[in-house]
């Protein structure tokens, strides 16, 4: 009779581990150079001021200007039969006066922004006054922005719509128009400077030169002034707090 016994080997401390086996002579052996390979970094996208995050304003815009408006004023009164005719000509010559403008927008971008507004003034000469009135679309551009420095509150602003110019004499009681420009063409242009920034308001000096024309007057004038402007947007002093 045979008694077959299965006996247990105790593993003695210390001792190595059976070798892997070896790949016999001539085989190929295999490495995988995909699994520990590092997966490349992401370029950083390149962004220009054209679409940066605005800073400095965006968003609806409500602004008031006024201040000083010289000029003149050459024309005749509104009717078929005296327009171009000497005898009904009348130039106001040098005159001076003020003008108030107010409008409401949206600026898109630190860099340009829309609007329309409305204005009323009006300029006086030794013999005669004008009043004039105005309503039109604006275009407010920050051209130099990208530049840095005084170049992001440097701006220009084109303006074109409707309005009048009509002049009347200063004395007596006669009401008659010397100059009826009856429905004016309106355009205008200018450069302002945001030099201050309080919270969201921006202000500054501004210099404009337009003109009202029609058949039957040229009205042409500069405007100099104070500029004050409230944006939804974000201010200066915001982007500092946040980036605190």
């Amino acid at each position: 009779m045979v008694v077959t016994a299965l006996c247990s080997v105790p593993q003695v401390a210390g001792a190595q581990p059976a070798q892997a086996s070896v790949p016999p002579a001539g085989a190929e052996a295999e490495i995988d150079l995909t699994g520990g390979a590092p997966s490349p970094e992401p370029e950083p996208e390149e962004t220009s001021w054209l679409d940066a995050e605005p800073t400095r304003r965006s968003g609806f815009t409500f602004g008031i200007l006024g201040g000083a408006l010289m000029g003149n004023a050459v024309g005749y009164p509104n009717d078929a039969l005296k327009i171009e005719r000497e005898a009904f000509r009348t130039n106001t010559g040098f005159s001076g006066g003020g003008f108030g403008h107010g409008f409401i927008g949206v600026t898109f971008a630190d860099w340009i922004g829309f609007g329309v507004g409305a204005g009323y003034g009006a300029m006086v000469s030794s013999d005669e006054e004008t009043r004039i009135f105005a309503i039109d679309f604006r275009l407010d551009v920050w051209p130099m922005y990208g530049l840095g420095g005084v170049g992001e509150d440097l701006g220009v602003n084109l303006t074109a719509g409707l309005g009048a110019s009509n002049t009347m004499a200063r004395e007596g009681d006669d009401d008659t128009l010397l100059i009826d420009g009856g429905l004016t063409s309106h355009v205008a242009t200018g450069v302002f400077w945001e030099a201050i920034q309080l919270w969201r308001v921006n202000m500054g000096p501004f210099a404009s030169f337009d003109a009202q024309f029609s058949l039957s007057v040229l009205q042409a004038s500069a405007w100099i002034g104070w500029r004050t402007v409230l944006y939804a947007g974000p201010s200066e002093d915001e982007d500092v707090e946040d980036d605190d």
